[in-house]
């Protein structure tokens, strides 16, 4: 069943999940051009200093509390969300600890290259049938489509769309956008992992 066409919640994983679970194994640290280049925990946000982090977690000041370790899982977390998912747009927002104000951050992807992919319409525009979106979409043909699922021609979005006797669940799980975001994220991810190694080893 769809449980809404506003968040698209159909069998859906999200888009970047499907997409990076076929390619990743095209991206290396090396293609990437990130080689030796993981997150320096000691140094994460130059414009933040000790006053601002206790300000996030005021439990940093004890010295029992891996505050390294926090630091790189905040940080980490916060520069992921800049980015879109298919159903949510991007932020740069966090709070302070007891604080329900939100704050801005400086961006946190400045001069690294990638393409900002902050709006969830980059991967659906709205329109359950437009063939163009790179999440998915409902067709009466499974032609042109990286994957396609036949559903019964009752189901309500598919009868109420007159897409009768067949009916079609697209993800195309294609396109610039997604690209764009992979490439952003794994290279990410690859850093923030190469940090926690250091942190690790450090330890």
């Amino acid at each position: 069943m769809v449980k809404s066409l506003d968040t698209k919640e159909f069998e859906d994983d999200s888009i970047l999940e499907e997409y990076t679970g076929t390619e990743f194994p095209s991206y290396t640290a090396s293609s990437l051009g990130i080689v030796g280049d993981g997150y320096d925990y000691e140094n994460l946000i130059p414009s933040f200093d000790e006053s601002d982090w206790l300000d996030v977690n005021p439990n940093l000041d004890d010295s029992e509390y891996p505050s390294d370790l926090f630091k790189l899982f905040w940080y980490t977390a916060q520069k992921t969300q800049f980015y879109a998912s298919d159903d949510a747009n991007g932020n740069n927002k966090y709070r302070k600890s007891g604080d329900q104000i939100l704050y801005n951050l400086s961006d946190l992807w400045a001069g690294e290259g990638y393409t900002s992919v902050s709006s969830k319409s980059a991967f659906f525009n709205g329109n359950l049938r437009d063939q163009n979106n790179e999440d998915f979409f409902y067709s009466s043909s499974s032609v042109g489509s990286a994957n396609c699922n036949i559903l019964n021609p009752f189901h309500p979005f598919c009868f109420e769309a007159g897409l009768f006797p067949t009916c079609y669940y697209c993800t195309p799980d294609e396109g610039p956008n997604i690209e764009d975001e992979a490439e952003a994220e794994l290279s990410h991810a690859m850093r923030a992992v190469s940090g926690l190694y250091r942190l690790f080893w450090k330890v």
